[in-house]
């Protein structure tokens, strides 16, 4: 379903994902510390590294929002990825793409609920 290279690079921006919540943390304890302890003019090196893997961390969200439309349309999770999109895609990745530890749900199941049974009795009145 999906090519090797684009996966490859999609792993790659998977990685970026899991490094942009690594340089936020590593930037909001520098930047306490900053304040506390050292008066530097600030971490304009970590903040350029921090959105260069943000851009990496749109490119698979927009390839999962891609993914649910195409592959995934009726399972719940669009809101999750509408609302927690940068941090829930790498887990929708991981689980729905790269595992596959999640069946696709892309039609609606009608043979569990029928709507009027096995059989259709018509009473005509006279």
């Amino acid at each position: 379903m999906i090519s090797k290279s684009l996966l490859k690079f999609l792993k790659f921006c998977f990685v970026s994902n899991i490094l942009i919540f690594v340089t936020g943390i590593i930037g909001m304890v520098l930047e306490v510390l900053d304040k506390k302890f050292i008066s530097s003019p600030g971490n304009s090196i970590l903040m350029s590294i921090h959105f260069f893997f943000g851009i990496f961390a749109f490119i698979l969200w927009f390839y999962c929002i891609y993914f649910f439309y195409k592959y995934d349309r009726y399972s719940k999770v669009v809101i999750k990825l509408f609302v927690l999109n940068v941090a829930y895609a790498p887990y929708y990745f991981y689980k729905v793409i790269w595992k596959r530890k999640r069946p696709l749900e892309n039609t609606i199941d009608h043979d569990h609920d029928p709507v009027l049974g096995n059989t259709i009795h018509l009473e005509s009145e006279e």
